[in-house]
């Protein structure tokens, strides 16, 4: 029984390291290859079940993911690491509550796995529980306090709570760490736009798209920023190229339709409000915005419309709606 163990410990091992070779490398299609057919959980074992699982998540193959860690779960349901990768999926996935559940597991077996704190932060966020997402972050940095995802990802709830200079604080923190890292400069840019310093967001936004040129949303709220500053040519442009990179952003067209609008280019902010609508069909703003319009131009039906289903979506846009009452512009 010792030499068969002993040889299938081996076979496990040389599997293995078969895939964390390919996998360090990037090479993931000859990985699966290395394995001559579907992994059987019973004589290979939790191990290779497990690479095999990260493997087929970054081949976006979540099933077959999950299937892996399943069964390497089932083999060794004390393995911390298969928990928190299974967490991942189901957080990505949007299983908020499923990827809490694994990440609370791998803390149970490994109190200080921080990248679990970190992660289950991140899906309480996703749920909006800002103070237990706060205490997973600063529980992270507890850890690691040279861990910057987690200065970013604290950032966020501060933003969250409108607690914008205790936000910028952590962000300076992360780029201190990491002084490369755009996100923070993205979300520290947006930081400084909610306090109404578009100068340093504008800045910020610009360093983080030459880190990251593909980032449209990075574009999108640059764009924003100049137009806040009257700018609506550079905010335009930047709308543009945030579309070019992600033709479906369906913020980008709102927000081009409004700087359109207040050029005056008013078919052509009609033309992106629909687009937007079309993508986003539960967006409250651009149907305000487009109601606004379409009662500027005459159109109060269809104006009326927009601005009384813009109320039904989000309390906030009533004023506009009884505005509009008030002023008989709607019955």
């Amino acid at each position: 029984m010792k030499i068969a163990l002993i040889i299938g410990c081996g076979i496990i091992l040389i599997l293995v390291l078969i895939g964390i070779s390919f996998y360090n490398k990037k090479q993931l299609t000859y990985t699966i290859a290395d394995f001559d057919k579907p992994i059987d959980a019973y004589t290979v074992g939790a191990e290779a079940l497990y690479h095999q699982g990260l493997i087929n998540k970054n081949k976006d193959e979540h099933d077959l993911a999950l299937s892996d860690f399943n069964k390497a779960l089932e083999l060794n349901p004390m393995d911390a690491k298969t928990y928190y990768s299974r967490g991942n999926i189901y957080r990505e996935k949007g299983d908020y509550d499923l990827a809490i559940s694994d990440y609370s597991k791998a803390l149970e077996i490994d109190p200080n796995y921080v990248s679990a704190y970190n992660n289950r932060g991140i899906a309480y966020e996703s749920k909006s529980q800002l103070d237990l997402a706060l205490s997973d972050f600063n529980k992270a940095l507890e850890i690691d306090s040279k861990l910057a995802a987690a200065y970013i990802n604290r950032g966020l709830i501060f933003n969250d709570k409108g607690q914008y200079d205790i936000a910028l604080s952590d962000y300076n923190k992360a780029l201190e760490i990491d002084p490369k890292l755009a996100e923070a400069y993205y979300n520290r840019g947006n930081a400084h736009g909610k306090n109404g310093q578009y100068d340093l967001a504008i800045s910020d936004f610009t360093k983080a798209l030459e880190l990251k040129p593909s980032c449209a949303d990075c574009y999108i709220s640059r764009g924003a920023a100049y137009g806040r500053k009257g700018h609506h040519d550079l905010a335009i442009t930047d709308f543009n190229k945030a579309l070019e990179i992600n033709p479906e952003n369906a913020l980008a067209y709102a927000n081009r339709g409004l700087d359109q609008e207040i050029k005056g280019n008013l078919d052509h902010a009609i033309s992106d409000y629909n687009k937007s609508l079309q993508l986003a069909p539960l967006h409250a703003g651009t149907y305000n915005n487009r109601g606004i319009l379409y009662i500027k131009l005459g159109n109060k039906q269809q104006g009326c419309s927009d601005i009384r289903r813009a109320c039904e979506l989000e309390f906030k846009w009533c004023n506009t709606y009884l505005l509009a009452l008030s002023n008989k512009h709607c019955d």
